[in-house]
């Protein structure tokens, strides 16, 4: 199964610098968005051992399936759905020692979410906020849940939709890479088809643009995925950008 990629990294309007990174290995299969969070520059540091430990760990590990995997094995995930939540254990670990190591680097993480397209299987892992997203005959469906504090409360009818847009704790993350010696980390796979188109991305274009203008772009602006994520982008932008803005797309094309 063949996909074709589009991706942008926005700095965005309030931002002095851009925190986010990706990650893309069309070859091996492997996209991945992260956003940082820490002062001193922190946040930037983090995303970017993220992206590095995880490139690193899957070209090592998915050319030889061998090599023995670092953590222990559920035997349910099978060795797709192992591999990246290890990849990502791996870097929740480096950015915990990193972290240690200075004051300026002190309570620095990042969100992840990490895609591996196996055939017509698509893993994903994530952890934090950002999110992954299916666009299937015109409905976009969210396939990963926030890792926030206003996500925990609307679970437990806590709060309301409009309460959770602007709650004074809405940015805070529940879980992220490096923010504690151990991670849980979700994974779940769906099976693709032609014409579906998969979106990563970090919460400066979700917290800028409703889903029902997300789904309308793709669309819309589907058919050349670089072109729909670079108008992604311009929604975020033209709604304030207060975040850094980082968009993957994948459309399946046979």
């Amino acid at each position: 199964m063949d996909v074709k990629v589009g991706l942008v990294s926005d700095i965005g309007k309030k931002r002095s610098i851009n925190e986010d990174n990706l990650l893309v290995e069309k070859k091996l299969g492997i996209f991945m968005v992260a956003d940082g969070m820490g002062g001193h520059a922190a946040g930037d540091l983090a995303s970017t051992i993220a992206v590095e430990t995880v490139h690193k760990f899957l070209e090592k590990h998915l050319s030889n399936q061998k090599i023995r995997l670092p953590f222990l094995v559920d035997e349910d995930f099978g060795f797709e759905g192992n591999v990246i939540i290890q990849a990502l254990y791996t870097a929740n670990q480096k950015i915990f020692e990193k972290a240690k190591k200075s004051e300026n680097f002190k309570d620095m993480g990042t969100t992840a979410v990490l895609m591996l397209l196996k055939e017509d299987v698509l893993f994903i892992s994530h952890v934090g906020d950002s999110r992954a997203y299916l666009f299937r005959e015109e409905h976009l469906h969210q396939l990963t849940e926030d890792h926030s504090w206003v996500n925990e409360q609307l679970r437990l009818n806590q709060i309301t939709p409009l309460e959770a847009k602007t709650h004074k704790w809405k940015n805070v993350i529940m879980r992220a890479l490096g923010s504690k010696e151990t991670v849980k980390v979700d994974i779940n796979a769906y099976y693709l088809q032609e014409n579906d188109i998969v979106l990563a991305t970090t919460d400066g274009l979700t917290d800028m643009v409703p889903n029902s203008k997300i789904a309308a772009i793709i669309k819309q602006k589907g058919d050349d995925v670089q072109k729909c994520s670079e108008e992604l982008l311009q929604a975020a932008l033209e709604n304030g950008g207060k975040d850094n803005i980082t968009i993957i797309l994948l459309k399946v094309v046979g």
